[in-house]
């Protein structure tokens, strides 16, 4: 039994996710169809790349993933089929396969198709994906494409202080960083430490293992089960709250004092 999955920033409003499911299920009618999420927000492939990155390991192998996400027809980015570690991804070249798979393509064709169309993810997407859970092979969707190569934007280090961003908000406020344990603690060289947000406004010094370690509104750092830095309030948005968005700054400073937690002044 075939899967595919779809990801869009439809917003489930409009015609569009119905008219692709009816064609998926017209050209493959045993296929399990599941919806990954299509509340990303428009236009924004790294947000589509970060969700499809901490999921697909999740699906059997074999599974086709329709991304669509700034698919927007135009010259410099045409429609490619990826297969990596056993799955399909389909798309708009747009960088969001090398976010995806951290640059680690293993092959790649370019989707032919003969005329113009202001509804890719139905006249080409939808059709390519079907092919594949037909049994058909990726190599006679079109030909070997190398895709546009995007890089991850990584935390940097320089005196005592890690600088990173928010990468990702999820539905709760919570505030997910670029900034894995791994890396934390390899760079850590001090007994304490600040987290600030805001520009400093808000600091942290302590690093909690649960989502209600601190039931107080005060926000919470934690690494999640992605290995990354997250600043979280229990019950609340710490987006809202905070007034921190995805692309804003994030800091550690290491240091050999211990710090007053919560201070609400100028870190640097």
């Amino acid at each position: 039994m075939p899967y595919i999955t779809l990801i869009s920033d439809w917003q489930q409003g409009d015609y569009y996710l119905a008219a692709v499911k009816g064609k998926l299920y017209s050209l493959v009618p045993s296929l399990t169809l599941i919806d990954i999420t299509h509340q990303v927000m428009p236009f924004n492939s790294k947000m589509a790349a970060f969700i499809l990155r901490n999921s697909y390991r999740a699906y059997p192998k074999g599974t086709i993933h329709i991304i669509c996400v700034n698919t927007l027809p135009e010259q410099n980015c045409p429609y490619v089929a990826v297969l990596h570690k056993g799955q399909y991804f389909l798309g708009a070249d747009n960088g969001i396969f090398s976010l995806i798979t951290d640059n680690k393509i293993e092959q790649a064709v370019h989707l032919e198709y003969s005329a113009y169309t202001t509804f890719p993810e139905y006249d080409i997407l939808a059709e390519a994906a079907a092919f594949l859970a037909n049994g058909g092979d990726i190599h006679q969707l079109g030909e070997p494409y190398q895709p546009v190569v995007m890089q991850q934007i990584l935390p940097s280090f320089h005196e005592n202080t890690i600088r990173g961003l928010i990468i990702y908000v999820d539905s709760y406020g919570n505030l997910i960083s670029n900034i894995s344990k791994e890396y934390f603690f390899q760079k850590k060289n001090e007994p304490y430490f600040e987290i600030a947000l805001d520009w400093g406004y808000y600091r942290i010094n302590t690093l909690s293992e649960r989502y209600e370690s601190n039931k107080n509104g005060a926000p919470t750092a934690l690494f999640n089960s992605l290995g990354l830095l997250e600043i979280t309030i229990f019950m609340g948005s710490a987006s809202k709250t905070l007034k921190v968005h995805e692309g804003d700054e994030i800091t550690v400073r290491f240091l050999n004092e211990k710090p007053t937690q919560g201070t609400k002044s100028s870190l640097f």
